[in-house]
């Protein structure tokens, strides 16, 4: 059984995001360094990827690629976890690694957790997570368990160790990929790059039946291996574009050169894919969800030029037959490297929702678009980098840009590795200015109306929240209208609402309602007494109006049924 995808927990948020942009608000956005502290050193090394575990609120996890520079540190990674209450980094890692490969694009490189690592006992999944590490000349993926099996276990058991695949990666120490995640479908995908030097040598990103430079989907639920307890495997799913045809089994997309993170959006399920170039173009490559069998192209395409192009020169044929270009794509220069980002789905900022932000690894820049399946024009590439500026003292700045990340709650965050700094995208509280435009107003009803408060607001930041009182009790929901359905004296009040956006809080009100009683001889409630109610009581007299709340109010002095004594009670209310 594979777990559902949990798009649906962010409905609300996306409806309050229509709301706001039907309004015009957009919301400003800023980051704030999460870790370390202001004035403090880091004590992170070469910090790599964050994500937490699924319904994890309280802990972000961060992969050190690396301890240190000289031996034996540069061959041991870590994984630390950040108190996202506290923000503080706990004294002892998660886990530790060894005997790792040292160059600059090696070391411990990917971490997912199982969708399932929160499940009740027992499950063979529990507290079950996944690395990508490289080890002389190869690149595995490695599965362990938290300590005790328990998911809220600060530290993993490293007995536990059992290799799920292993990929060949010889001759060269670059190109490795090393993203890894759960899908919408509950399988591991797996990113690899083509085998590293310049121009794919042997040809892997083209060639089915290699393993390098591919985007990999493994159902890894169950031990293949019961009897050895270092070796877990894998499963490859029936729908796996080259299952029982030519080509690797475990492939689902193909043609990639070095792809460097990469994420779903947790809505929909679509594949969103960084694919570093050669020396032209850099490219965000994209799959819908439960879309297999892609080619990205490369050797042949880079981005949506040929990789024949003299900057690259890398092969002599430019064919785009059978390759699917990218979505975007970005002039290469020195030291150009995309780093693939996510699409925001955070609760805390509703007009953001669908936004993918990507970076540049060569100089820090950052860029988003909203992807609709409409090819993208330039026009609708934001550049984010100044925005983006850290709030906070110090003059701090985000550098070298190697991943985005999430947490559980979908908020999204930014690492700078050389820096050793994890920083949050947060909405932008300067120069705030939340205020009250039109405040909801007194009125006057008749019992049995309904009555509806409203409240307007300008320069709303961010996730807002609306919380109605009347008398100083909570009522209705949060929303800019309270709708009060077939009032009475019981609704009579004062009614206040507070509006608290990311920035600040500001009340509106009072607002008192007086709700007057029915005159007597009101047949048809509308607190008035006239010829539409006398024809209402002909009716009734006549039996030709059955309904039972009119033929109650008919019945004007309260005696017996419906009758001539309530037409001259009746006549006695309607003539001075």
């Amino acid at each position: 059984m594979k777990r559902a995808w949990p798009g649906t927990a962010l409905v609300l948020c996306l409806l309050s995001a229509a709301a706001d942009q039907a309004a015009g608000f957009v919301t400003p956005i800023t980051t704030r360094r999460v870790y370390p502290p202001p004035a403090t050193p880091t004590s992170l090394v070469l910090p790599l990827f964050v994500v937490s575990p699924p319904g994890d609120m309280d802990r972000l996890f961060i992969v050190e690629q690396r301890q240190g520079g000289g031996a034996p540190l540069n061959t041991q990674g870590r994984i630390r976890i950040l108190d996202l209450d506290t923000e503080a980094l706990l004294g002892s890692p998660f886990l530790s690694t060894t005997s790792q490969s040292i160059s600059s694009e090696e070391g411990l490189l990917g971490l997912a957790f199982h969708p399932d690592y929160f499940a009740d006992a027992p499950n063979p999944n529990r507290a079950a997570f996944f690395i990508y590490i490289t080890i002389g000349g190869n690149n595995r993926v490695v599965r362990y368990v938290a300590t005790g099996q328990d998911p809220a276990a600060n530290t993993a058991d490293s007995t536990s160790a059992q290799l799920v695949i292993n990929f060949s990666h010889p001759t060269n120490s670059n190109h490795n990929g090393g993203w890894i995640a759960f899908g919408p479908d509950g399988y591991l995908y797996i990113a690899t790059g083509d085998g590293g030097s310049a121009c794919d040598p042997p040809g892997n990103g083209q060639n089915i039946n290699a393993m390098l430079g591919k985007m990999h989907r493994l159902d890894v639920d169950t031990d293949q291996n019961p009897g050895d307890p270092a070796d877990w495997g894998y499963t490859e799913p029936a729908t796996n574009p080259f299952v029982g045809v030519g080509g690797q089994d475990e492939i689902w997309h193909y043609g990639l050169r070095n792809p460097w993170r990469c994420s779903f959006d947790r809505l929909t399920g679509d594949l969103y894919i960084g694919d570093v170039g050669q020396n032209a173009r850099e490219e965000i490559s994209f799959a819908l969800s439960g879309v297999g069998g892609i080619n990205y192209g490369w050797d042949v395409r880079e981005g949506f030029v040929c990789s024949n192009v003299a900057s690259s020169f890398c092969t002599s044929t430019c064919s785009t037959t059978g390759r699917t270009d990218p979505i975007w794509d970005f002039n290469w220069s020195a030291g150009s490297a995309v780093t693939g980002g996510y699409v925001y789905r955070g609760p805390t900022i509703p007009d953001l929702q669908g936004t993918y932000f990507y970076a540049n690894y060569g100089n820090a820049q950052i860029w988003s678009f909203a992807y609709t399946g409409v090819p993208l024009m330039a026009s609708d590439i934001t550049n984010r980098t100044s925005a983006l500026d850290p709030d906070g003292p110090g003059g701090m700045s985000i550098a070298t840009i190697v991943s985005f990340g999430e947490d559980a709650a979908g908020e999204m965050y930014i690492v700078d590795q050389n820096g050793g700094e994890i920083f949050k995208i947060i909405t932008d509280c300067e120069n705030s200015a939340l205020a009250i435009d039109t405040p909801p107003s007194s009125q006057n009803a008749c019992v049995g109306d309904t009555v509806v408060f409203s409240v307007v607001a300008s320069d709303l930041r961010g996730l807002t929240t609306y919380t109605w009182r009347k008398d100083g009790d909570v009522v209705g929901g949060n929303s800019p209208t309270l709708t009060l359905l077939n009032v009475s004296g019981a609704d009579e009040g004062d009614y206040t609402v507070t509006l608290e956006d990311q920035c600040g809080s500001v009340e509106g009100g009072p607002a008192t309602l007086t709700v007057i009683p029915l005159p007597l001889g009101d047949i048809d409630a509308d607190c008035l007494v006239d010829l539409v109610d006398a024809g209402l009581l002909v009716d009734i007299l006549l039996d030709l109006n059955m309904d039972p709340e009119q033929t109650m109010r008919a019945n004007v002095n309260g005696v017996g049924g419906v009758d001539g004594q309530d037409v001259q009670a009746f006549i006695e209310e309607i003539v001075p």
